[in-house]
């Protein structure tokens, strides 16, 4: 069964038990409660509850259609594509990353996390995730989509920030610690947003992975374009590594031919 991002919520009933899930899908909904799965016909879930704040279509397979179209009928390189998206679109971001991991040449979600449960019951990311950076933005007093994994204003649970962030420095086989990184937005905003960067370096992957806290709460879209900034500096930085990769790989080659 494929499970939309869109249509993964916890069931209002039991919302406050992580252990519990409720996935819906098409015409099937599943209640799983730790290990034990129980389907359940659409008609016997409340559609409006199960997916209030989602459409409840098949998001995954809308982007990968969006994809293909693309590909066939515009100079598009496929080996550039970015997924970014705020709040439920930073979720849905993280989502596309594990349905999609060879799609996306980086990952931008702004104050959007995992639910909780989820990831613990998907397992560690894709391998082929290495080659897809990852660049975290969120705001320090969330209370919707909270950093510590505290029960949101709204009643959901997320991971944690740390533990997100974790899988994405294991993955990417960088050092344990992170280290200051200059905010990609011209300082405009450093200091009155009090934006502190970090990022977590060594990485064996070559891939970046990056995190930015700044003063605000849930959807506050910071001035001066930083966010729009941060997307075409990640671009940015991902074009050198290819280009690095490249020179590396023809370098290579002509050692072989010499040989």
């Amino acid at each position: 069964m494929r499970v939309s991002a869109a249509c993964h919520a916890n069931a209002m009933d039991i919302r406050h038990d992580i252990s519990c899930v409720l996935i819906c899908c098409g015409s099937c909904s599943c209640l799983r409660c730790g290990h034990r799965c129980r389907c359940l016909p659409t008609p016997h879930i409340n559609r409006r509850r199960c997916c209030r704040w989602a459409t409840c279509f098949e998001d995954v397979d809308f982007v990968k259609q969006v994809l293909d179209v693309l590909g066939q009928s515009v100079c598009l390189d496929l080996d550039a594509v970015y997924a970014m998206g705020e709040s439920n679109g930073g979720m849905m971001a993280h989502h596309l990353a594990r349905e999609m991991p060879a799609a996306f040449a980086g990952i931008l979600p702004l104050y959007g996390l995992p639910l909780q449960g989820v990831t613990a019951a998907r397992g560690k990311l894709p391998s082929p995730l290495r080659s897809t950076s990852f660049f975290q933005w969120h705001d320090r007093w969330d209370n919707v989509i909270p950093t510590d994994g505290a029960v949101s204003s709204q009643g959901w649970l997320y991971d944690t920030l740390n533990e997100t962030i974790a899988q994405w420095v294991d993955l990417h086989g960088c050092s344990g610690s992170s280290v200051p990184m200059d905010a990609p937005t011209g300082g405009s905003l450093d200091i009155d947003r009090r934006i502190e960067c970090r990022q977590w370096p060594d990485c064996s992957s070559g891939q970046l992975v990056a995190l930015c806290y700044f003063d605000g709460l849930h959807g506050n879209w910071i001035e001066d374009a930083v966010f729009e900034l941060s997307f075409w500096w990640l671009v940015e930085q991902q074009q050198q590594r290819r280009q690095q990769r490249w020179r590396w790989q023809q370098q290579r080659r002509t050692q072989e031919v010499a040989v």
